[in-house]
């Protein structure tokens, strides 16, 4: 299973990746995960508090789809 990685920072326009991450996860050839620049929660344009999965650093680039 490939994984499609979410970049999530302060300010992210929280609406625009919507449509594309629920077909990919809904797919059973990806996973979805969230990556920060950090661990750190970052806050969307939206108000919506994110924990992200893992930090730039933490990528197994052999697993990502995009």
């Amino acid at each position: 299973m490939k994984t499609a990685y979410l970049l999530v920072f302060d300010g992210l326009s929280d609406w625009e990746p919507g449509l594309a991450l629920a077909e990919m996860n809904k797919s059973a050839d990806y996973q979805v995960k969230t990556v920060g620049f950090s661990q750190d929660i970052a806050v969307t344009m939206g108000g919506v508090a994110i924990i992200p999965d893992c930090a730039l650093n933490e990528i197994d680039y052999s697993e990502a789809a995009i």
